[in-house]
């Protein structure tokens, strides 16, 4: 077993998207090589509702597919052809929690399997491009646990509730979560002066067939994310991503035109 070595960590910062939702954004929008083949995380966790009901006015999607997964609450959408709720299979599939396949471990680790396969469960969001992993963990307190992540894929970890520490080769990597409170970084990566992480860090792996967490006395709860790159070019503007800028130019013009959506 090659344990993944932390390759570093972020903290998700506070964005202003759509007609104003305020959520937090752990990356995108900038050099998506070390992430490749997923371009944009953002942390929907809100308790104000006047921060995230304003919504997302219509907009277009092209070259982009996303996965959004409610932890509680519910979420309304619409697509461009009036389809309300849920769109056309498989282009958009509306899941409900009870869909998700759960699987425990003997120490008690718990692992729904949202997108990909696990530990003999198939999740059942399908037909993504990217043919990513989408995982939510859960380690009991004061357990270790390695997880096997394909060699061959990108990796990335977000925590959002207990705590722990990712581990590899050499020292442990603090991660402390917090339910309630802003977040308050110091430095890179939200480092505080004790080496810890606040809640809402991503910590992105480097290269190894599996990742070895050890949850601290509350336990610990990540999402774990992992796929093979795509390795292509990429233009982005807003909602439309293609391969070149001269693609990506056309595709507003598409949409300015009112021949953007193709007929099948």
């Amino acid at each position: 077993m090659s344990i993944r070595p932390i390759k570093r960590v972020l903290q998700a910062k506070p964005t202003i998207e759509g007609a104003g939702v305020r959520l937090r954004r752990a990356f995108g929008f900038g050099d998506t090589k070390e992430f490749d083949p997923f371009l944009l995380f953002d942390d929907f966790r809100n308790e104000n509702p006047e921060d995230y009901l304003a919504g997302f006015p219509w907009h277009p999607h092209r070259g982009i597919e996303t996965i959004t997964y409610v932890l509680a609450g519910t979420v309304n959408h619409g697509d461009s052809l009036g389809n309300t709720l849920k769109m056309t299979r498989p282009r958009y599939q509306d899941i409900s929690g009870g869909a998700i396949p759960e699987v425990t471990d003997d120490d008690g680790t718990r692992v729904r399997v949202v997108c990909g396969s696990f530990w003999g469960k198939v999740g059942p969001v399908e037909g993504v491009a990217a043919d990513p992993r989408y995982l939510d963990v859960w380690v009991p307190p004061g357990k270790r646990k390695s997880l096997p992540v394909e060699t061959s894929g990108h990796a990335f970890a977000y925590v959002f509730e207990g705590g722990g520490t990712f581990r590899d080769a050499s020292e442990p990597g603090a991660v402390r979560t917090e339910r309630v409170g802003p977040v308050v970084a110091d430095g890179e990566g939200g480092k505080e002066g004790n080496g810890e992480l606040q809640n809402r860090s991503l910590v992105l792996f480097d290269s190894g067939d599996a990742v070895t967490v050890q949850a601290g006395d509350a336990g610990i709860r990540f999402l774990l994310v992992s796929g093979k790159p795509i390795e292509e070019p990429v233009a982005w503007y807003g909602p439309i991503v293609m391969n070149t800028q001269d693609e990506l130019r056309r595709a507003y013009a598409e949409l300015q035109d009112g021949t953007f959506i193709k007929q099948r």
